[in-house]
Protein backbone atom coordinates (compact mmCIF):
# COMPACT_ATOMS: atom_id res chain seq x y z
CA UNK A 1 0.00 0.00 0.00
CA UNK A 2 2.88 2.37 0.86
CA UNK A 3 4.42 1.75 -2.54
CA UNK A 4 1.09 2.52 -4.21
CA UNK A 5 0.77 5.78 -2.22
CA UNK A 6 4.26 6.85 -3.16
CA UNK A 7 3.61 6.02 -6.80
CA UNK A 8 0.36 7.97 -6.79
CA UNK A 9 2.08 10.99 -5.20
CA UNK A 10 4.94 10.99 -7.74
CA UNK A 11 2.67 10.61 -10.76
CA UNK A 12 0.25 13.22 -9.41
CA UNK A 13 3.11 15.74 -9.24
CA UNK A 14 4.31 14.75 -12.72
CA UNK A 15 0.78 15.19 -14.05
CA UNK A 16 0.51 18.70 -12.56
CA UNK A 17 3.89 19.76 -13.93
CA UNK A 18 3.07 18.41 -17.40
CA UNK A 19 -0.21 20.32 -17.36
CA UNK A 20 1.78 23.47 -16.66
CA UNK A 21 4.04 22.61 -19.59
CA UNK A 22 1.03 22.53 -21.93
CA UNK A 23 0.17 26.08 -20.89
CA UNK A 24 3.78 27.17 -21.31
CA UNK A 25 3.76 25.62 -24.78
CA UNK A 26 0.59 27.60 -25.57
CA UNK A 27 2.27 30.82 -24.42
CA UNK A 28 5.32 30.19 -26.58
CA UNK A 29 3.23 29.37 -29.64
CA UNK A 30 1.21 32.58 -29.32
CA UNK A 31 4.40 34.60 -28.89
CA UNK A 32 6.01 33.05 -31.96
CA UNK A 33 2.78 33.61 -33.92
CA UNK A 34 2.90 37.31 -33.06
CA UNK A 35 6.54 37.57 -34.12
CA UNK A 36 6.07 35.69 -37.40
CA UNK A 37 3.03 37.88 -38.18
CA UNK A 38 5.13 40.97 -37.51
CA UNK A 39 7.86 39.71 -39.86
CA UNK A 40 5.28 38.87 -42.54
CA UNK A 41 3.96 42.43 -42.36
CA UNK A 42 7.49 43.75 -42.89
CA UNK A 43 7.34 42.41 -46.46
CA UNK A 44 7.96 38.68 -46.01
CA UNK A 45 4.82 37.78 -47.96
CA UNK A 46 5.87 34.14 -48.36
CA UNK A 47 5.00 33.64 -44.66
CA UNK A 48 1.30 34.04 -45.47
CA UNK A 49 -0.78 31.15 -44.14
CA UNK A 50 1.88 29.83 -41.73
CA UNK A 51 1.05 27.21 -39.11
CA UNK A 52 2.77 26.41 -35.84
CA UNK A 53 2.97 22.92 -34.38
CA UNK A 54 3.88 22.53 -30.72
CA UNK A 55 4.84 19.19 -29.19
CA UNK A 56 6.15 17.76 -25.94
CA UNK A 57 8.93 15.17 -26.17
CA UNK A 58 10.10 12.67 -23.58
CA UNK A 59 13.89 12.80 -23.85
CA UNK A 60 14.73 10.39 -21.03
CA UNK A 61 15.94 6.88 -21.89
CA UNK A 62 13.62 4.41 -20.20
CA UNK A 63 14.13 0.69 -19.64
CA UNK A 64 10.96 -1.36 -19.96
CA UNK A 65 10.44 -5.08 -19.47
CA UNK A 66 10.00 -6.81 -22.83
CA UNK A 67 8.87 -10.12 -21.31
CA UNK A 68 6.42 -8.34 -19.03
CA UNK A 69 4.87 -6.56 -22.00
CA UNK A 70 4.63 -9.77 -24.03
CA UNK A 71 3.03 -11.46 -21.01
CA UNK A 72 0.48 -8.63 -20.83
CA UNK A 73 -0.34 -9.18 -24.49
CA UNK A 74 -0.68 -12.89 -23.81
CA UNK A 75 -3.12 -12.34 -20.94
CA UNK A 76 -5.22 -9.95 -23.02
CA UNK A 77 -5.20 -12.21 -26.06
CA UNK A 78 -5.89 -15.59 -24.51
CA UNK A 79 -9.58 -14.67 -24.30
CA UNK A 80 -9.76 -14.40 -28.08
CA UNK A 81 -6.87 -16.71 -28.95
CA UNK A 82 -6.85 -19.71 -26.60
CA UNK A 83 -3.92 -21.15 -28.50
CA UNK A 84 -1.40 -18.46 -27.50
CA UNK A 85 1.55 -20.25 -29.08
CA UNK A 86 0.03 -19.70 -32.52
CA UNK A 87 -0.01 -15.91 -32.17
CA UNK A 88 3.00 -15.40 -29.89
CA UNK A 89 5.39 -14.90 -32.79
CA UNK A 90 3.09 -12.25 -34.25
CA UNK A 91 3.27 -10.20 -31.06
CA UNK A 92 6.99 -10.75 -30.85
CA UNK A 93 7.50 -9.41 -34.37
CA UNK A 94 5.16 -6.51 -33.63
CA UNK A 95 7.16 -5.74 -30.53
CA UNK A 96 10.53 -5.81 -32.28
CA UNK A 97 9.35 -3.44 -35.02
CA UNK A 98 7.23 -0.93 -33.16
CA UNK A 99 8.04 -0.77 -29.47
CA UNK A 100 9.54 2.67 -29.12
CA UNK A 101 8.50 5.86 -27.39
CA UNK A 102 5.76 7.57 -29.40
CA UNK A 103 6.22 11.33 -29.08
CA UNK A 104 3.83 12.14 -31.92
CA UNK A 105 0.68 11.41 -29.96
CA UNK A 106 -0.25 14.94 -28.85
CA UNK A 107 0.15 18.34 -30.45
CA UNK A 108 -1.15 21.90 -30.35
CA UNK A 109 -1.66 23.54 -33.74
CA UNK A 110 -1.96 27.26 -34.45
CA UNK A 111 -3.31 28.30 -37.86
CA UNK A 112 -2.60 31.89 -38.92
CA UNK A 113 -5.52 31.78 -41.36
CA UNK A 114 -7.81 31.24 -38.38
CA UNK A 115 -5.83 33.61 -36.18
CA UNK A 116 -6.09 31.03 -33.41
CA UNK A 117 -5.52 27.43 -32.45
CA UNK A 118 -7.37 24.79 -34.44
CA UNK A 119 -10.65 23.58 -32.90
CA UNK A 120 -9.16 20.32 -31.65
CA UNK A 121 -6.22 22.14 -30.04
CA UNK A 122 -8.68 24.50 -28.36
CA UNK A 123 -10.49 21.43 -27.05
CA UNK A 124 -7.25 20.04 -25.61
CA UNK A 125 -6.50 23.34 -23.89
CA UNK A 126 -10.00 23.97 -22.56
CA UNK A 127 -10.61 20.40 -21.43
CA UNK A 128 -7.20 19.67 -19.97
CA UNK A 129 -8.42 16.90 -17.68
CA UNK A 130 -9.28 13.35 -18.68
CA UNK A 131 -10.55 10.55 -16.49
CA UNK A 132 -8.13 7.70 -15.92
CA UNK A 133 -11.04 5.29 -15.52
CA UNK A 134 -9.42 2.75 -17.85
CA UNK A 135 -6.31 2.90 -15.62
CA UNK A 136 -3.89 3.37 -18.47
CA UNK A 137 -1.48 4.97 -16.00
CA UNK A 138 -0.50 2.70 -13.09
CA UNK A 139 -0.97 4.16 -9.58
CA UNK A 140 -3.42 6.74 -10.95
CA UNK A 141 -6.80 5.00 -10.80
CA UNK A 142 -8.62 7.93 -9.21
CA UNK A 143 -6.69 10.68 -10.96
CA UNK A 144 -7.88 13.02 -13.70
CA UNK A 145 -4.86 13.34 -15.96
CA UNK A 146 -3.95 16.25 -18.23
CA UNK A 147 -4.61 15.89 -21.95
CA UNK A 148 -0.93 15.39 -22.80
CA UNK A 149 -0.32 12.63 -20.23
CA UNK A 150 -3.60 11.00 -21.23
CA UNK A 151 -2.53 10.82 -24.89
CA UNK A 152 1.06 9.87 -24.09
CA UNK A 153 0.12 6.99 -21.79
CA UNK A 154 -2.35 5.51 -24.26
CA UNK A 155 0.19 5.71 -27.09
CA UNK A 156 2.90 4.11 -24.91
CA UNK A 157 0.99 1.40 -23.11
CA UNK A 158 4.12 -0.69 -22.59
CA UNK A 159 5.40 1.78 -19.95
CA UNK A 160 4.69 0.76 -16.35
CA UNK A 161 4.32 2.59 -13.06
CA UNK A 162 8.05 2.40 -12.35
CA UNK A 163 8.81 4.09 -15.67
CA UNK A 164 6.55 7.04 -14.83
CA UNK A 165 7.96 7.32 -11.32
CA UNK A 166 11.46 7.60 -12.82
CA UNK A 167 10.44 10.68 -14.86
CA UNK A 168 10.34 14.30 -13.88
CA UNK A 169 8.93 17.23 -15.83
CA UNK A 170 12.51 18.17 -16.78
CA UNK A 171 12.67 15.01 -18.89
CA UNK A 172 9.96 16.39 -21.18
CA UNK A 173 11.10 19.01 -23.70
CA UNK A 174 8.98 21.51 -25.64
CA UNK A 175 9.35 21.71 -29.41
CA UNK A 176 7.95 24.34 -31.82
CA UNK A 177 7.80 24.14 -35.60
CA UNK A 178 6.71 26.95 -37.90
CA UNK A 179 5.38 25.47 -41.15
CA UNK A 180 5.14 27.49 -44.36
CA UNK A 181 3.28 26.27 -47.44
CA UNK A 182 2.46 23.00 -45.75
CA UNK A 183 -0.18 20.92 -47.51
CA UNK A 184 -1.05 18.18 -45.05
CA UNK A 185 -4.66 18.02 -43.92
CA UNK A 186 -3.64 16.46 -40.61
CA UNK A 187 -0.77 18.50 -39.25
CA UNK A 188 0.48 15.68 -37.05
CA UNK A 189 1.42 14.04 -40.34
CA UNK A 190 3.36 17.05 -41.61
CA UNK A 191 6.45 14.88 -42.05
CA UNK A 192 5.81 11.92 -44.34
CA UNK A 193 8.55 9.46 -43.37
CA UNK A 194 7.96 7.32 -46.42
CA UNK A 195 10.87 4.97 -45.76
CA UNK A 196 8.65 3.45 -43.07
CA UNK A 197 6.16 2.28 -45.69
CA UNK A 198 8.64 1.08 -48.32
CA UNK A 199 7.74 -2.50 -49.16
CA UNK A 200 4.14 -2.10 -48.08
CA UNK A 201 1.34 -3.45 -50.21
CA UNK A 202 0.45 0.06 -51.42
CA UNK A 203 4.05 0.81 -52.34
CA UNK A 204 4.41 -2.39 -54.33
CA UNK A 205 1.30 -1.54 -56.32
CA UNK A 206 2.59 1.97 -57.02
CA UNK A 207 5.95 0.58 -58.14
CA UNK A 208 4.28 -1.84 -60.55
CA UNK A 209 2.07 0.95 -61.91
CA UNK A 210 5.12 3.17 -62.41
CA UNK A 211 7.05 0.43 -64.24
CA UNK A 212 4.11 -0.36 -66.51
CA UNK A 213 3.53 3.28 -67.49
CA UNK A 214 7.24 3.96 -68.03
CA UNK A 215 7.66 1.02 -70.40
CA UNK A 216 5.19 2.52 -72.87
CA UNK A 217 6.05 6.18 -72.32
CA UNK A 218 6.35 8.19 -75.53
CA UNK A 219 9.57 10.22 -75.55
CA UNK A 220 8.11 12.69 -78.01
CA UNK A 221 9.39 16.22 -78.50
CA UNK A 222 6.31 17.55 -76.72
CA UNK A 223 6.79 15.30 -73.70
CA UNK A 224 10.49 16.13 -73.44
CA UNK A 225 9.61 19.84 -73.44
CA UNK A 226 7.20 19.21 -70.56
CA UNK A 227 9.92 17.35 -68.65
CA UNK A 228 12.36 20.22 -69.18
CA UNK A 229 9.69 22.66 -68.01
CA UNK A 230 9.26 20.82 -64.69
CA UNK A 231 13.04 20.71 -64.30
CA UNK A 232 13.14 24.48 -64.82
CA UNK A 233 10.40 24.98 -62.22
CA UNK A 234 12.34 22.91 -59.67
CA UNK A 235 15.39 25.14 -60.12
CA UNK A 236 13.25 28.27 -59.79
CA UNK A 237 11.64 26.93 -56.63
CA UNK A 238 15.05 26.06 -55.22
CA UNK A 239 16.39 29.57 -55.84
CA UNK A 240 13.23 31.08 -54.34
CA UNK A 241 13.63 28.93 -51.22
CA UNK A 242 17.28 29.96 -50.89
CA UNK A 243 16.35 33.65 -51.04
CA UNK A 244 13.55 33.30 -48.51
CA UNK A 245 15.64 31.19 -46.13
CA UNK A 246 18.49 33.71 -46.30
CA UNK A 247 16.08 36.54 -45.44
CA UNK A 248 14.61 34.56 -42.54
CA UNK A 249 17.99 33.57 -41.20
CA UNK A 250 19.19 37.17 -41.19
CA UNK A 251 16.01 38.34 -39.44
CA UNK A 252 16.12 35.57 -36.85
CA UNK A 253 19.77 36.22 -36.01
CA UNK A 254 18.84 39.83 -35.31
CA UNK A 255 15.77 38.82 -33.29
CA UNK A 256 17.80 36.33 -31.28
CA UNK A 257 19.80 39.15 -29.73
CA UNK A 258 16.76 40.27 -27.71
CA UNK A 259 14.24 37.39 -27.95
CA UNK A 260 15.29 34.10 -26.37
CA UNK A 261 12.79 32.13 -28.46
CA UNK A 262 14.84 32.95 -31.57
CA UNK A 263 18.31 32.59 -30.02
CA UNK A 264 18.62 29.14 -31.59
CA UNK A 265 16.81 27.93 -34.70
CA UNK A 266 17.04 25.53 -37.61
CA UNK A 267 15.40 26.11 -40.99
CA UNK A 268 14.75 23.24 -43.38
CA UNK A 269 13.11 23.45 -46.80
CA UNK A 270 11.85 20.94 -49.35
CA UNK A 271 9.92 20.90 -52.60
CA UNK A 272 6.69 18.91 -52.78
CA UNK A 273 4.13 18.16 -55.44
CA UNK A 274 0.81 19.25 -53.96
CA UNK A 275 -2.14 18.45 -56.19
CA UNK A 276 -5.34 18.41 -54.17
CA UNK A 277 -7.99 19.40 -56.71
CA UNK A 278 -6.94 18.32 -60.18
CA UNK A 279 -7.14 14.61 -60.98
CA UNK A 280 -5.66 13.46 -64.27
CA UNK A 281 -6.86 10.88 -66.76
CA UNK A 282 -4.42 8.36 -65.25
CA UNK A 283 -4.78 9.23 -61.53
CA UNK A 284 -7.84 10.16 -59.51
CA UNK A 285 -7.48 12.12 -56.27
CA UNK A 286 -7.28 8.98 -54.12
CA UNK A 287 -4.36 7.70 -56.19
CA UNK A 288 -2.66 11.11 -56.17
CA UNK A 289 -2.87 11.11 -52.37
CA UNK A 290 -1.25 7.66 -52.24
CA UNK A 291 1.51 8.75 -54.62
CA UNK A 292 2.31 11.74 -52.43
CA UNK A 293 2.18 9.73 -49.22
CA UNK A 294 4.58 7.10 -50.58
CA UNK A 295 7.07 9.51 -52.15
CA UNK A 296 10.10 10.59 -50.15
CA UNK A 297 10.25 14.29 -51.05
CA UNK A 298 12.65 14.80 -48.13
CA UNK A 299 15.33 13.13 -50.24
CA UNK A 300 16.27 16.67 -51.27
CA UNK A 301 16.35 19.52 -48.78
CA UNK A 302 18.00 22.86 -48.00
CA UNK A 303 19.02 23.91 -44.52
CA UNK A 304 20.47 26.77 -42.51
CA UNK A 305 20.71 27.89 -38.90
CA UNK A 306 22.32 30.57 -36.77
CA UNK A 307 25.77 29.06 -37.32
CA UNK A 308 25.73 28.48 -41.09
CA UNK A 309 24.11 29.94 -44.20
CA UNK A 310 21.85 28.07 -46.62
CA UNK A 311 23.35 24.78 -47.76
CA UNK A 312 22.57 22.93 -51.00
CA UNK A 313 25.15 20.21 -50.68
CA UNK A 314 23.80 17.85 -53.31
CA UNK A 315 24.23 20.48 -56.05
CA UNK A 316 27.69 21.67 -55.00
CA UNK A 317 29.38 19.56 -57.69
CA UNK A 318 28.64 21.64 -60.80
CA UNK A 319 30.04 18.91 -63.05
CA UNK A 320 27.41 16.40 -61.93
CA UNK A 321 24.31 16.53 -64.09
CA UNK A 322 21.39 14.52 -62.69
CA UNK A 323 20.08 13.71 -66.18
CA UNK A 324 22.19 10.55 -66.36
CA UNK A 325 20.64 7.10 -66.80
CA UNK A 326 17.20 7.45 -68.43
CA UNK A 327 16.77 11.15 -69.29
CA UNK A 328 20.16 11.50 -70.95
CA UNK A 329 19.30 8.81 -73.49
CA UNK A 330 16.40 10.80 -74.92
CA UNK A 331 17.80 14.35 -75.07
CA UNK A 332 19.44 16.06 -78.02
CA UNK A 333 22.96 17.47 -77.68
CA UNK A 334 21.81 20.91 -76.56
CA UNK A 335 19.30 19.49 -74.07
CA UNK A 336 21.98 17.26 -72.55
CA UNK A 337 23.83 20.42 -71.48
CA UNK A 338 20.87 21.59 -69.37
CA UNK A 339 21.57 20.92 -65.68
CA UNK A 340 18.96 18.57 -64.24
CA UNK A 341 17.77 19.11 -60.68
CA UNK A 342 18.45 16.25 -58.26
CA UNK A 343 14.72 15.73 -57.68
CA UNK A 344 14.30 14.80 -61.35
CA UNK A 345 16.51 11.80 -60.59
CA UNK A 346 15.53 11.16 -56.97
CA UNK A 347 11.77 11.16 -57.56
CA UNK A 348 11.29 9.98 -61.14
CA UNK A 349 14.19 7.53 -61.52
CA UNK A 350 14.93 6.21 -58.02
CA UNK A 351 11.55 6.94 -56.43
CA UNK A 352 9.51 4.45 -58.47
CA UNK A 353 6.17 6.02 -57.50
CA UNK A 354 5.49 8.88 -59.93
CA UNK A 355 5.86 7.70 -63.53
CA UNK A 356 6.98 9.74 -66.54
CA UNK A 357 3.31 9.87 -67.52
CA UNK A 358 2.58 11.54 -64.16
CA UNK A 359 5.54 13.85 -64.67
CA UNK A 360 4.31 15.30 -67.96
CA UNK A 361 0.88 15.90 -66.41
CA UNK A 362 2.18 17.87 -63.46
CA UNK A 363 1.21 21.53 -63.28
CA UNK A 364 4.08 23.90 -62.39
CA UNK A 365 1.89 25.74 -59.88
CA UNK A 366 1.42 22.51 -57.89
CA UNK A 367 5.13 22.30 -57.09
CA UNK A 368 5.50 24.04 -53.73
CA UNK A 369 8.43 25.09 -51.62
CA UNK A 370 7.82 23.96 -48.02
CA UNK A 371 9.72 25.59 -45.14
CA UNK A 372 9.91 24.20 -41.60
CA UNK A 373 11.45 26.27 -38.80
CA UNK A 374 12.45 24.52 -35.58
CA UNK A 375 12.70 26.73 -32.49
Amino acid sequence: MACMNIGSYVISNLNAELENKTYELKRRILHVADVITMIKNEGFEFLEGFKIAGKIYLEKELVYDEEDYIATKKEASEKDYPKWEEVKDFYKRWHDLDIKINNDCWMLTYDSKLGSFTPYSEYLLENNRFSNSIAVIPFADEMNVCSYLNSFSRANEFLNGTNYCECSADDFELGLYVLINNDCEKLNDFKNYSYEVQGSYENVILNERCNTLNKKFDWSKENIEKILKINDVLWNKTNELKRNMTLLRSRFVELGKTDEMFSDFYINAEIEYQNRNNPTEIADMALLDELKRNTFFEIYSLSCCKDFEVRDEIHEDKELNWNFEVFHNHLDENQKKIPFHYLMHGIFIDGRTYSFEDLVRMRPEDLKGVIEISL
